[in-house]
């Protein structure tokens, strides 16, 4: 709508993004999230017309969903959307065709951009 803002919140150090130290990506931390929702809330606050609304798909919405779930009343965001995220992704383990077909995927995904790409230099040190 006219007059809207969008702001696209990319995890610490995924899509090239600088990254200093061990605190690289991790599904299940929300503080990340939490102060981007408590930075952007301020400043959406000068226009009583906007509001602040979260939207996360696939792993984005396991992050999201997590956050507004462990924040409760103290959740920066107005309303949030969650689209294709798993609530409880534990089962996948005992499930053959995710065994045999998405983790491996996932995993090598992992290994080669994240582990081996953004921390290479301290396997390799």
């Amino acid at each position: 709508a006219e007059g809207s803002t969008v702001a696209v919140m990319i995890a610490r150090g995924l899509m090239d993004t600088p990254l200093r130290g061990w605190n690289g990506f991790h599904g299940a931390r929300i503080s990340d999230v939490d102060a981007t929702a408590k930075a952007l809330k301020a400043v959406t606050k000068r226009n009583k017309n906007q509001i602040l609304a979260g939207v996360g798909y696939s792993m984005g919405a396991i992050i999201l969903g997590n956050y507004v779930a462990r924040s409760g009343p103290k959740c920066h965001l107005d309303t949030a959307m969650v689209v294709s995220g798993g609530l409880d992704m534990r089962e996948q383990l005992n499930f053959y065709r995710s065994m045999r077909l998405w983790q491996p995927m996932l995993t090598a995904g992992l290994r080669e951009d994240i582990i081996m790409g953004k921390f290479a230099r301290h396997y390799r040190e």
